[in-house]
């Protein structure tokens, strides 16, 4: 017997196909193509976005548009927003796992009531970003907002 969601879902379809020997393609309906391939230090193609590097980019991309939405949502007003992420790999027990991403969130401000706001909404951000809440991946986000008045 299926069970029935208790909210509205959404569906994102990724289709891929090979292109070399070492390397394949992502497609999403409207959207640009991506190659892949595996880490140089895995036998993969050099220049080739990665797994690993979609996992941890998939991060960083939803920490910026939450906070692009909740930023507009709130007021927020701000020079700039960027986040460095970094995902570690290592090697367990069931094989290689992303078990770790250090995020640094850098956020410029004129005024200390739009730092307040900044890091509060960051914060909801980081909170509710549905690629984090869905990994087993530990996310260790810090901060940085410069008052720039």
């Amino acid at each position: 017997m299926a069970v029935e969601a208790k909210f509205k879902t959404f569906e994102y379809a990724v289709d891929s196909k090979t292109l070399t020997e070492k390397t394949g393609e992502l497609v999403g309906e409207g959207m640009p193509e991506i190659v892949t391939s595996a880490p140089p230090e895995f036998k993969g193609e050099e220049g080739c976005w990665t797994p690993e590097h979609l996992f941890v980019s998939s991060y960083a991309a939803c920490l910026l548009i939450r906070f692009l939405g909740f930023g507009k949502k709130e007021g927020l007003k701000y020079e700039s927003f960027s986040c460095r992420a970094v995902g570690r790999m290592a090697r367990e027990e069931q094989g290689w796992v992303i078990d770790r991403i250090d995020a640094h969130a850098k956020i410029e401000v004129r005024g200390a009531d739009m730092a307040a706001k900044a890091d509060q909404v960051l914060t909801s951000a980081d909170e509710r970003c549905p690629i984090s809440n869905s990994m087993k991946t530990v996310v260790a986000l810090d901060r940085e907002i410069v008052d720039i008045s």
